[in-house]
């Protein structure tokens, strides 16, 4: 340990004294040893650009999430696909099936709407298209407290409530205000 001076600095705070004694020379020796740490990590990742840096490490990750968003996203379907699906009365009545198991809470049996929009009507808060209802279920509204189904069912699942839902459009069940724009 190095040696104390024991000499007083010439003032005093509130009676606290305060001495004028060197640092400790192990303190000083890390100050020293951060400043080289710093130069050698400037030198590997910056200059000779050999390390990897976070922004290469955020891009790589980025590139892994879009692969497995794409691995696990909803199968496009074109509308002449969902309308053959509407077409089908075995689709459909599974469709009506699931409806009844994970929609009906909020949307009522027969689409009346609850909690949820009435789903009869010729209105449609996110469009009324066979691909708009097909995203919608898939991709929920979290913003409307709608989950989306398409994590949690199959695929041959949520195109089957998107018929179900499309053969629904127009019947005019008796429940829930129209909400949102009409669409034909």
């Amino acid at each position: 340990m190095a040696t104390q001076n024991d000499r007083l600095m010439d003032h005093d705070y509130d009676g606290i004294e305060e001495y004028d004694n060197p640092m400790p020379g192990w303190w000083t020796a890390l100050f020293w040893v951060t400043i080289v740490f710093s130069a050698g990590y400037w030198f590997y990742y910056h200059t000779m650009g050999t390390g990897t840096v976070v922004a290469d490490e955020y891009a790589a990750d980025m590139q892994e999430l879009q692969a497995l968003q794409k691995k696990f996203a909803l199968p496009e379907r074109s509308e002449d696909e969902l309308k053959a699906m509407v077409a089908d009365p075995q689709v459909v009545q599974t469709g009506a099936a699931k409806f009844k198991e994970v929609c009906a809470a909020c949307h009522g049996e027969q689409g009346e709407g609850k909690i949820g929009p009435n789903l009869t009507d010729d209105a449609w808060l996110h469009g009324g298209s066979l691909r708009a209802i097909y995203a919608s279920i898939g991709n929920g509204v979290p913003a409307k407290g709608m989950p989306a189904w398409g994590r949690v069912l199959k695929h041959s699942d949520t195109q089957a409530v998107a018929a179900f839902v499309g053969s629904l459009k127009g019947k005019k069940v008796p429940g829930k205000a129209a909400q949102g724009t009409v669409e034909p």
